[in-house]
């Protein structure tokens, strides 16, 4: 609006826009949950990982709105249930909380500690939106090597 031209520079945590309209039919792809599976082993094979690792690297897995943490439980179950090589995330920075688990926080830590297999790994977590997270990123970026996302 007019009235608020040259006050306001910039909004955070914006979020759910409208969805554009669709045109046409759109069709389910029909597969049984038993026909198609993504563990690190297929990454590794999809990317020609190797024997490959990330010793000397600093990754983290970052979140958002300050969001609950990872489970340290489900990640001991990922251990088991696929078979790699366990790993600790040695840092948190941000809000820490793990109960209840968040579902987003816990894959990102799963998948990053799995495919970066070597590398030490934190946790971030920005009680903002990715604004404020670069901001702060840029001010300090903690010696992160890999900052992995899956929002936005």
């Amino acid at each position: 609006p007019a009235e608020l031209e040259g006050k306001v520079k910039f909004i955070s945590g914006l979020n759910q826009l409208p969805k554009p309209a669709r045109h046409g039919r759109t069709h389910a792809l029909k597969v049984a949950a038993t026909d198609v599976s993504v563990v690190p082993e297929t990454i590794s094979k999809l990317y020609n990982k190797g024997s490959h690792t990330a010793e000397k690297i600093t990754q983290g897995a970052f979140e958002f709105q300050d969001l609950t943490a990872f489970s340290s439980s489900d990640l001991s179950t990922f251990f088991s249930n696929t078979g790699v090589k366990s790993f600790d995330v040695e840092k948190h920075f941000g809000p820490f909380q793990q109960n209840p688990p968040q579902a987003e926080s816990t894959l990102d830590v799963q998948y990053i500690g799995s495919t970066g297999e070597g590398a030490t790994n934190w946790y971030y977590t920005s009680s903002g939106w990715m604004y404020e997270f670069s901001e702060d990123f840029a001010t300090d970026n903690k010696g992160f090597d890999v900052v992995s996302m899956s929002y936005g």
